[in-house]
């Protein structure tokens, strides 16, 4: 063992307790190693109130000074090695049956760091402190619905409930306690609150029951208290289909909000506004306003698909843009187009759905199955294929989408049977080391998936490739980003030229 290896000073959970209610200097309890040797504990001391009220009381008689040097100080930098303050630790741990409320650990670890703050800055104001110490003694022989909570609390508990797979899970009793806390915040403006509660009377759930006149009601009262646009775009869905007035559609005011929300950048707005384009519904009929709008958003989030994040709006605007090719808005109908743009919509959407499931995902589903049963006929393929014969990895790549700084990677070895192992790859400039899942479609294969490598296999080559091209097992490594007829480019520069029979058999999605 080296000699200037110190062993640490190992701190018990009666010193660490000394400690936290300064019973006496930390200096003299940790010894030395307070100053400049490391210190041991083997489970962080989870704070009592008790302990601060210790320290609270011993503070009124202290010398000037003595709090900051003996306690708060050397707890500044200490605090996260003696005390437990992970408070992942107690997200779950319920309080008398409630889940959700910070336990009152955590509410004592707040207090703790609020009188550390104020020591640090200057004399700290102890007395809301000390009331909310006693508060949390109290509370321990109070039911939980009776105990004084902080609005902070309140929302805490409210931010735990706001997902529906919690909420679902909730016992009556925790239900309960959730819409007093936000009916009683709501009363105090509180956006947390109001929010939570507009859009649970939003289609309801178990805590509201659905009321779309109170959902817009609190919507239009959050529209002056905060600027998200996201309550424009809900309040467009209302007065689209008319949820407070009998059904009737209001499209002069759904269009208004809609604007609203798409001037914002809310992608469910601006795709709305192109529905109304499309239809003409509260606002004249712009077939070439709506191809606009949906291409572009098509453009924007089809690099979310390409890096697997699933929770976009890409489903929803890939199935618009099967419309405009299906329909022939703005060209001549096309069937194969509208396929490809519905599988990769079906694909987004079944994606969206494992990852994060949202309002009305379901029968966006359904829709979208149905229009490719619907489009498939108009292709006049008996059934989808399952190997696809004189496909080059070059023609392939043209249903393989890249962002700007990608590039395919094209590895050529020779197999068993006599001809070549093509396996095709895609990169980034940003990180050349590692291979990218490529979204690729195939109408006529009904396919639409993210895979790791597409594997060729090549008969009767003719190629001309680069030497420097060659490794030294017999094979060639390219890359390519573009070409037209068997002639692989990587931005201006040709970088091989490959011809032979090619062989496609496409994975399982």
């Amino acid at each position: 063992m080296d000699k200037e290896t110190k062993k640490p000073v190992l701190l018990t959970e009666t010193k660490l307790k000394k400690i936290a209610r300064w019973e006496d200097s930390f200096r003299k309890i940790a010894g030395k190693a307070a100053l400049e040797g490391p210190i041991a504990v083997k489970t962080p001391y989870e704070l009592q109130p008790e302990d601060l009220l210790a320290v609270i009381e011993k503070m009124k008689s202290a010398p000037e000074g003595a709090l900051e040097e003996e306690w708060a100080g050397p707890l500044l930098d200490r605090a996260d090695q003696l005390f437990q303050t992970d408070r992942r630790l107690w997200q779950d741990r319920p309080t008398d049956g409630y889940h959700g409320l910070p336990c009152e650990a955590d509410e004592t670890l707040t207090i703790f760091e609020k009188l550390l703050a104020a020591v640090a800055v200057g004399e700290p104001d102890t007395a809301p402190l000390e009331a909310a110490l006693k508060q949390l003694i109290l509370d321990r022989e109070q039911p939980v619905p009776l105990r004084m909570f902080s609005d902070e609390a309140k929302e805490h508990y409210i931010r735990y409930y706001d997902n529906k797979n919690v909420l679902d899970r909730a016992s009556e009793a925790e239900i309960l306690l959730y819409v007093l806390f936000v009916d009683e915040l709501c009363t105090k403006k509180n956006v947390l609150a109001l929010q939570a509660k507009a859009y649970a009377c939003y289609g309801g759930n178990r805590a509201y029951a659905c009321s779309w006149t109170k959902a817009r009601e609190l919507l239009l009262e959050l529209m002056n208290l905060d600027e998200s646009p996201g309550y424009a775009n809900s309040l467009g869905y209302i007065y689209f289909y008319g949820r407070t007035n009998n059904g009737k559609p209001e499209y002069a005011k759904a269009f208004y909000y809609f604007s609203i929300g798409a001037a914002g950048g809310v992608y469910e707005s601006r795709y709305k506004l192109a529905d109304m384009f499309r239809s003409g519904l509260g606002v004249p009929r712009n077939k070439w306003i709506c191809a606009k709008l949906i291409n572009e958003l098509y453009v924007e989030l089809l690099p979310f698909l390409l890096d697997g994040v699933y929770d976009s709006k890409f489903a929803d605007v890939a199935l618009r843009m099967g419309d405009l090719q299906r329909e022939g808005l703005v060209g001549e109908k096309n069937p194969a187009a509208a396929l490809l743009f519905y599988l990769q919509a079906r694909f987004a959407i079944k994606k969206r759905r494992e990852t994060d499931e949202q309002y009305g995902d379901e029968t966006v589903e359904k829709k979208i199955d149905q229009l490719i049963e619907t489009v498939w006929p108009q292709l006049g393929i008996p059934k989808p294929v399952k190997v696809l014969e004189a496909v080059s990895p070059g023609m392939m790549t043209r249903a393989i989408p890249l962002r700007k700084e990608d590039y395919f990677e094209l590895k050529i070895r020779p197999n068993e049977k006599g001809s070549w192992a093509v396996t095709l790859f895609r990169k980034s400039q940003k990180d050349a080391r590692r291979h990218l899942p490529m979204l690729i479609t195939v109408p006529e294969a009904q396919f639409c998936g993210q895979v790791e490598k597409l594997a060729f296999e090549l008969h009767e080559p003719l190629w001309r490739l680069p030497k420097e091209a060659e490794d030294k097992k017999g094979g060639w490594t390219i890359h390519f980003d573009g070409g037209e007829n068997d002639v692989y480019t990587l931005g201006q520069e040709e970088t091989g030229r490959i011809s032979g029979s090619w062989t496609l058999r496409l994975p399982k999605e």
